[in-house]
């Protein structure tokens, strides 16, 4: 999976949303039914070096020539809980 999302910096003195580009490589479907029957599971030795399963990674993305390094990542294991807010309440 991979596409923008809103990461909420929370260190200014408002709050700000700021634009992320992110991926995420899964090790797996969500059910195990799936995983079973999914021929295209994706074995641990073809990950590029450096890389986890079930991690978003974070980038800047200014522009489409954008070589800039992960930002941050995110281990799916670590996520507490899911916010979906309404960004059209938001100012970017």
């Amino acid at each position: 999976m991979f596409g923008f999302l809103n990461k909420l910096m929370r260190s200014a003195k408002v709050p700000i949303y700021v634009e992320r580009w992110y991926f995420l490589i899964s090790s797996r479907p969500l059910n195990s039914i799936d995983f079973l029957n999914d021929k295209y599971v994706l074995p641990e030795a073809k990950l590029p070096p450096l890389f986890e399963f079930d991690t978003i990674y974070l980038y800047l993305f200014g522009s489409d020539g954008d070589e800039s390094s992960c930002l941050d990542k995110i281990m799916c294991k670590d996520i507490g809980s899911i916010e979906i807010a309404d960004m059209e309440t938001y100012q970017k």
